[in-house]
């Protein structure tokens, strides 16, 4: 995934994780996820599947997470 944006957008106890990526033989570059509330419960984190090469093209800024996932601060 590359210059994707994620912004304004409520996701709201849904059945599984909000946002889900998976490893790509390409890295990722230039991601945002800004200023969304993220609601889920315990047994689903709001994002997952993110994998350590990918986590370096995203960037996460004022979003409000009910359980934030370890490596995306902000």
């Amino acid at each position: 995934i590359h210059n994707c944006f994620i912004v304004n957008n409520t996701f709201y106890r849904g059945y599984r994780e909000a946002i889900r990526i998976v490893e790509s033989q390409t890295p990722s570059s230039n991601n945002q996820v800004i200023n969304n509330i993220f609601d889920h419960s315990k047994a689903y984190k709001p994002i997952d599947g993110i994998d350590k090469s990918c986590q370096a093209g995203f960037k996460f800024h004022h979003n409000g997470w009910s359980h934030p996932p370890i490596f995306a601060s902000g």
